[in-house]
Order: structure tokens, then C-alpha cells, then sequence
């Protein structure tokens, strides 16, 4: 792995780690804004501009991009939580594709592996059985 796609996942891995110290902080609007602005960093090295541009300027992912950055600006208003509820949503559909292979690296992780395998049982079935209907819906054309 480049120094550059490992730097932008630190800077990932920081953004998700200052989130959750702001969230708990109830609502540090400082930590929230700096773990966006690490997050978006991030998000820029490890796809490379072109990639990004490409990736956000899909006409299905525009308005999530919209959403997210409006909950950036309700964190920057003084609305936390409501921001960070619109970042999540954002986000969760925006990277959708990502997470099979998010999941399955931190599993192969020795000892959190299993932790997170046990914890995340029941999403993983909900998951496993929305993705099967979704699958069974699709036309072939």
C-alpha cells in the first residue's frame, strides 16, 4: 500500500474516532467539525481527485452528497446531532458498496475479528436478507 492511501485511511480511521468522541462529548461542535474535515481528506487522498469527482458526480449520489454536506453546515450552525444524523445517512448510502469489503477485512482481524463478528450478528442477517430481496427484484432486460 502507497504512503498516500495509508495516510488518507489514518485520516479516516481519525475523522470516525473524533465523531465519536464529540458525539459522546454531547455534540463538541470543535471535534465533530475537525473529524468532517478529516474525513473529507481522507475520502480526497485515498480516491484521488479524479476518482472522487467521478464517484460524487453520479446523478443517484448527488443529493447525498447535498445531505451531507448540509450536515455539515447544521454542525457549523450549532445542530450537532442533527447534522451528524444527516452525515450517517449520507454516507451509509454513498459508501453501500464498500461495506461487504469494509466487513469482511475487519473480520480477518485476529482478535477483534470474532468481537465484531459476534457483535454484529443480527445487522449481518438484516443485512444478508435485504440484499437477497433486492437482488430477486431486479429485471434482467
Amino acid at each position: 500500500m502507497k504512503l498516500t492511501k495509508a495516510s488518507g485511511i489514518g485520516l479516516i480511521m481519525l475523522s470516525f474516532l473524533l465523531n465519536f468522541i464529540g458525539i459522546l462529548m454531547l455534540g463538541n461542535v470543535t471535534l465533530l467539525v475537525v473529524g468532517n474535515a478529516s474525513f473529507v481528506a481522507g475520502v480526497l487522498i485515498v480516491m484521488g481527485p479524479d476518482n472522487l469527482y467521478r464517484f460524487c458526480f453520479q446523478k443517484k449520489k448527488i443529493p447525498f452528497i447535498v445531505i451531507h454536506f448540509a450536515g455539515i453546515v447544521l454542525i457549523l450552525k450549532g445542530h450537532p446531532f442533527l447534522g451528524v444524523l444527516c452525515e450517517l445517512l449520507a454516507i451509509c448510502v454513498l459508501f453501500a458498496t464498500m461495506i461487504p469489503s469494509v466487513l469482511k477485512f475487519l473480520f480477518s482481524i485476529p482478535v477483534i475479528g470474532p468481537l465484531i463478528k459476534f457483535a454484529l450478528r443480527p445487522q449481518i442477517r438484516l443485512y444478508r436478507l435485504i440484499t437477497s430481496i433486492f437482488k430477486k427484484k431486479k429485471k434482467k432486460i
